[in-house]
């Protein structure tokens, strides 16, 4: 059965920026909506895309070359980052993005940290493991579940992780010559497929 969309948000959205934009268009209505779109924590699956709306074309066939530009995007963040969680004794961007994420949320299940950032499963319990070894995180048993084991930070790893995040600053800016606004939109839009593709994933 085919699926009931309804454009009143499309509508709503339009009349909203049309009451401060003295001169619309297309391309500044799209801007606006992806900048308000991620103001909502979760996607509603209803929608559909903008242009698709506005001019009936499909867009799939630029998701390929998307995808391979995001891959060649990481493959850079992991060149210019790599050389530096290396100097203070990390093997991998990942162990980076460990500390980096146990300085928030202070304390995890090995399994729910492995999950949240979509690591392998062997592959982060010998991560942890390894980082357990060297010192850079702590263990304590969890008092509400005597079976599972929560890891955090160490004193040895949150000081490694100040001196990657200072160093990290020198290095060549991920975003480029992107102006302020397109720095805005680029993150904006991140924000929005990463909360597409995490409702998804289901982990």
């Amino acid at each position: 059965m085919a699926q009931n969309i309804s454009y009143q948000p499309l509508i709503l959205n339009w009349e909203s920026y049309l009451q401060f934009e003295k001169n619309p268009t297309l391309e500044g209505f799209a801007k606006y909506l992806l900048t308000s779109s991620t103001k909502k924590d979760t996607i509603d699956d209803t929608s559909v895309p903008f242009q698709e709306v506005m001019t009936g074309e499909t867009t799939s066939y630029l998701a390929p070359e998307a995808a391979e530009l995001i891959f060649r995007l990481n493959k850079f963040i992991n060149i210019y980052g790599k050389p530096i969680v290396q100097e203070f004794g990390l093997h991998t961007m990942n162990e980076f993005v460990i500390l980096a994420s146990l300085l928030e949320l202070r304390e995890h299940s090995k399994k729910d940290l492995i999950n949240e950032h979509l690591i392998e499963f062997t592959t982060g319990m010998d991560m942890l493991k390894r980082m357990l070894k060297n010192g850079l995180l702590q263990e304590r048993v969890n008092q509400k579940d005597k079976r599972q084991k929560l890891i955090s930070l160490s004193k040895k790893g949150t000081e490694t992780l100040f001196k990657i995040l200072g160093k990290l600053n020198t290095i060549t800016d991920v975003l480029g010559d992107l102006n302020k606004t397109e720095r805005e939109l680029f993150l904006n839009t991140l924000k929005r497929l990463n909360i597409f593709h995490t409702n998804l994933h289901h982990y």
